[in-house]
């Protein structure tokens, strides 16, 4: 799985957006998901997305949220016991991290309300458990059927082509056989018959 930025400013992503996220509920009493869709639709979740050292890094946690609400915000000094609206920002900043997906669409499918549910359950636990819990939220969608789908091509026509069996073709697009697994070969094959990349693929 490829990652959506290198691992060092991950700590920094995880700590700022916990920031961001406690000082909208608890300084500026806003609901969680109204907050996060203003955070989505902001070019700050962009610069997270990317992990963005200029914005993670550079700038503090009330500069941040006054670029989302567009508004002046006092200086804000985080609590020292981490708040459930903390913990909500921190693992969403670990998971888009993980998965690469935009914010946006992983909160259509994971709301922020729905994450302050799993607070209690899973707030002491390790994080991946969290993390995993949204990942498999998402429905499977195969890379490979999206490619030959798009090129126009059956199974049977693309293992054909590829001198690939019908049925490992198939196991493929179900997610019953991780392609990530197979032999670089066959991704290889696979890839130049799709007119793709390697990565698309994965």
């Amino acid at each position: 799985m490829t990652h959506a930025y290198n691992d060092y400013y991950l700590p920094y992503a995880q700590e700022k957006l916990g920031e961001i996220f406690e000082l909208a509920c608890f300084v500026e009493n806003m609901d969680i998901d109204e907050f996060s869709k203003a955070f989505c639709k902001s070019f700050i979740s962009k610069a997270f997305e990317e992990g963005d050292p200029i914005y993670i890094a550079g700038k503090s946690s009330s500069e941040l949220f006054s670029l989302i609400v567009n508004k002046p915000l006092k200086e804000y000094n985080p609590a020292m016991d981490r708040t459930a609206p903390y913990w909500v920002g921190w693992v969403l900043a670990y998971t888009q991290w993980l998965i690469n997906k935009p914010f946006e669409k992983i909160l259509s499918n994971y709301p922020c309300s729905k994450l302050l549910d799993d607070y209690h359950l899973f707030h002491e636990m390790d994080i991946s458990k969290i993390a995993e819990k949204i990942s498999n939220s998402f429905p499977y969608k195969s890379s490979l059927k999206e490619w030959r789908e798009k090129r126009g091509l059956s199974q049977s026509e693309l293992a054909a082509i590829c001198n690939i069996p019908l049925r490992t073709i198939k196991a493929y697009e179900q997610g019953s056989v991780d392609i990530a697994k197979a032999q670089v070969e066959t991704i290889y094959t696979l890839s130049k018959a799709l007119n793709c990349s390697i990565e698309d693929l994965l």
